[in-house]
């Protein structure tokens, strides 16, 4: 998956970097995921808060997103990072 934006420069993922991912419609709290939410695709780190998942961006623009219990059905973990390769060396502070 090549990353568009920064949403992770964080956890040092930057745009057009490329994530590996290994399928698994499971994942640790704080695990760095791909999912489907609303029909959109994501990739995010993942936290739980109770009933609730939260998916959460490593950048202070990145506004969280919550997905509540009765919104579960919408929501799908397809893959979890493993790993990434990193296409640009250049400083990623722009």
């Amino acid at each position: 998956w090549r990353m568009q934006g920064n949403f992770l420069s964080g956890a040092g993922i930057y745009n057009n970097d490329l994530v590996a991912f290994h399928c698994s419609n499971h994942a640790e709290d704080n695990q760095i995921i791909f999912c489907r939410y609303n029909q959109e695709a994501y990739v995010r780190r993942l936290k739980k808060e109770g009933a609730d998942y939260v998916l959460t961006g490593e950048d202070p623009h990145c506004q969280p997103i919550r997905v509540t219990p009765s919104q579960q059905s919408q929501f799908i973990i397809e893959a979890v990072a493993v790993g990434i390769i990193r296409t640009n060396f250049k400083s990623q502070v722009d």
